[in-house]
């Protein structure tokens, strides 16, 4: 299973719900809610955080706060790179559907998540999880990150060194090479 974004959320419930349904898990840069007060602008100028970004097409770390969601994927300034029938099927996928999650939406799935695993350690068990995170230097990201690691006694990490969030745009490699990974390891 695997979940981007927000979208990891989501892929923990289900998770949550049916363990036994999932032979293994990938978490592509998993959404957070930001810490109170914590700033959600886009890097200072020469930071290096994202070095291939370029300065006016920045996709900011820090996706889910008090408005709902609008970087999408065609914000990315890779994403006109991709072939015209992705981009146009982008476009298509967004008219069908284009309520974007929110804040609240968010806190009201952790909360769902929360009652389902209770404060049981290692939740996941031994199921396989690859976590793929990014060079985010935003307050709470690498704490996020190792309670990430903290779902399965079975996890790794790997960074996308060369991805803003929009990792499945920048870098679908690490994504693709991790779900194999993930599917061949055994739970132990």
């Amino acid at each position: 299973l695997v979940g981007y974004s927000v979208g990891a959320l989501w892929e923990r419930l289900y998770a949550a719900k049916y363990p036994n349904d999932i032979a293994g898990m990938v978490i592509v840069d998993h959404a957070f809610l930001p810490n109170a007060g914590a700033d959600e602008t886009r890097p200072a100028a020469g930071s290096t955080q994202y070095p291939h970004a370029p300065t006016d097409r920045y996709s900011p770390p820090v996706l889910v706060s008090k408005a709902p969601i609008v970087i999408g994927f065609e914000d990315d300034w890779n994403f006109s790179k991709l072939p015209k029938r992705d981009q146009q099927l982008h476009a298509w996928a967004l008219s069908q559907h284009p309520i974007r999650p929110g804040y609240q939406m968010a806190v009201d799935c952790l909360s769902e998540i929360e009652r389902e695993t209770g404060e049981h350690g290692y939740p996941l068990g031994d199921m396989p999880l690859a976590v793929i995170s990014t060079p985010n230097e935003t307050p709470g990201y690498r704490e996020l990150q190792a309670k990430l690691m903290a779902l399965s006694r079975s996890s790794e990490q790997v960074v996308a060194e060369n991805s803003s969030h929009m990792v499945p745009i920048d870098e679908p490699e690490v994504i693709t090479q991790e779900i194999g990974r993930a599917s061949c390891r055994e739970r132990v």
